[in-house]
């Protein structure tokens, strides 16, 4: 339960006055109504910790698969047999975990971007995290997201709910001119210390300056946040959700954008991939991650249902993990990785990307080198599902070069 301690409140209330004053948003526009952006929503999942996608999306095609990974391998595709991989194209398959993603694929929905990530070498998590969220990677002194220039760019105001982080902290993506809500869930979205504290933050903030204004802007989030859980959720078209954390945001997710409040951007973090040691195949600790992943995305299709043809998910992770599994039964950190797109307007059904090959010379210091840097997929869905062609100040110095993923 994350309730806003009177301090805390106040903090946030003076964050959001800085970030609005800083950049000429008045109150008036702070206050648009809810429910005026009318763009794709878009959602994205971080996989922190540097996922194996090489054991999410399987290379069972490639021998150096199997010549690399003698005990944590995932099989290759055996009809009817559990525990293999999940066949896509004949040469890829998903882990047997993520059935609910490989029933997306076959219906279209849901593309792989494969030997996907940052043109930095840089293994590092923190280096990596930063460089894919600020969408400029090499340079460690960006301070805003793509996701917040995304949004300036297009001129979208900044309305009570749109740009949400589910997570501890508020991820970078996000950070920039329109300030962002940050709740690890929406049921914990309170004022600390109830109503009478609540109605006396509000007579502090009765007033008409731009402090004022943002704190009349949290004390809005906050009521919605208590609205739209004031009864339990009930998903829709029998989707299931996962019970533990991730299940559960992505369910407020899936509520946010059914009660048409104006979100535009939701990012959620699935941690726990960070794999030194035990990683497991077809069972065990990354087996269950991939789970909590599948049957999350899986659910969302299912509950927000016709409304997927507004919705775009993007699946990312910092980097991959070394070809060669190490000795403790994990992976260390690596390059290349795999991403995931999904959503109503995804050209589905496809493995995109040039697969460089796992053998000894095609490697990248050891790891799956990256062939389609990561900008290449984001640009495109800004490109194309939420309608901004001004890529130049989303991803600085870039030049896209589209896959055809999305429609647009």
């Amino acid at each position: 339960m994350n309730k806003i301690s009177r301090r805390e409140f106040l903090k946030m209330g003076s964050g959001l006055a800085a970030a609005t004053a800083a950049n000429g948003i008045t109150p008036q526009l702070a206050f648009a109504a809810p429910g005026s952006y009318r763009g794709d929503t878009l959602i994205t999942v971080f996989l922190r910790g540097g996922a194996d996608t090489l054991n999410l999306v399987v290379p069972y095609g490639d021998p150096a698969y199997y010549a690399n990974r003698t005990t944590i391998a995932i099989p290759a595709p055996v009809i009817g047999q559990a525990g293999t991989a999940l066949d896509l194209d004949g040469f890829f398959g998903f882990h047997p975990a993520a059935t609910s993603l490989h029933t997306l694929f076959k219906q279209k929905t849901l593309a792989i971007i494969d030997a996907a990530g940052s043109p930095d070498p840089s293994r590092s998590h923190f280096d990596q995290q930063d460089y894919i969220e600020s969408g400029t990677p090499g340079n460690p002194f960006q301070g805003s997201g793509w996701i917040a220039r995304h949004l300036q760019s297009m001129g979208i105001t900044a309305e009570t709910f749109t740009a949400v982080g589910l997570s501890s902290h508020t991820q970078k993506s996000l950070r920039g001119t329109i300030p962002p809500l940050g709740f690890d869930s929406l049921a914990g979205f309170r004022v600390a210390g109830g109503t009478s504290v609540e109605l006396a933050l509000r007579s502090m903030y009765s007033g008409t300056d731009m402090l004022a204004a943002a704190g009349t802007q949290t004390l809005s989030a906050v009521s919605l946040a208590s609205g739209l859980t004031a009864s339990p959720y009930q998903p829709a078209n029998g989707a299931v959700y996962p019970t533990n954390t991730f299940g559960r945001q992505m369910a407020n997710i899936a509520q946010m954008i059914k009660a048409n409040i104006g979100l535009a951007a939701a990012n959620i973090d699935l941690g726990g991939w960070d794999t030194h040691s035990n990683e497991g195949g077809a069972t065990g600790m990354f087996a269950n991650n991939v789970a909590t992943l599948a049957n999350s995305l899986g659910a969302l299709n299912t509950d927000l249902g016709n409304l997927m043809g507004q919705v775009t998910v993007v699946v990312m992770t910092e980097f991959g993990r070394r070809v060669k599994e190490n000795a403790s039964g994990g992976t260390d950190h690596g390059h290349g990785s795999a991403m995931i797109a999904m959503g109503g307007n995804i050209l589905g059904g496809k493995v995109y990307g040039r697969w460089p090959g796992l053998s000894t010379a095609s490697l990248d210091q050891g790891d799956l080198a990256v062939t389609t840097d990561f900008r290449t997929v984001l640009g495109e869905i800004v490109l194309k599902r939420l309608g901004n062609p001004m890529l130049d100040q989303v991803f600085p110095g870039f030049t896209l070069n589209p896959l055809g993923l999305a429609v647009g």
